[in-house]
């Protein structure tokens, strides 16, 4: 399975819908999206498979949630948003906090 993390600059009504139903299924509280970096794994519909938010400050970033739907566990999709989202902050940040 080939899996891409895409970043979203600005979530559409319902990108930002399915993104509220994702982390209530998993009890995450759901982030203001203007305020954080949102990196998604998309299916071959279009429906979001897992996503992730980082929140940038000046010499840190912070990783608040990551979630993957139920059904789309073991592939490896959140250690690839994880993956992605480390070499992305690595090369704009000193440290990286994850909050759980």
């Amino acid at each position: 399975m080939s899996m891409q993390v895409v970043r979203i600059a600005e979530p559409n009504l319902r990108l930002a819908m399915e993104l509220r139903e994702l982390l209530a299924a998993e009890r995450l509280p759901v982030p203001v999206f203007t305020d954080v970096d949102l990196f998604a794994v998309f299916d071959s519909e279009g429906r979001i498979e897992g996503a992730a938010f980082v929140d940038s400050l000046e010499d840190s970033c912070v990783l608040g949630a990551v979630a993957v739907r139920r059904e789309s566990r073991k592939k490896g999709l959140g250690y690839t948003l994880v993956s992605h989202i480390l070499c992305q902050c690595s090369a704009a940040h000193e440290r990286m906090f994850l909050v759980s």
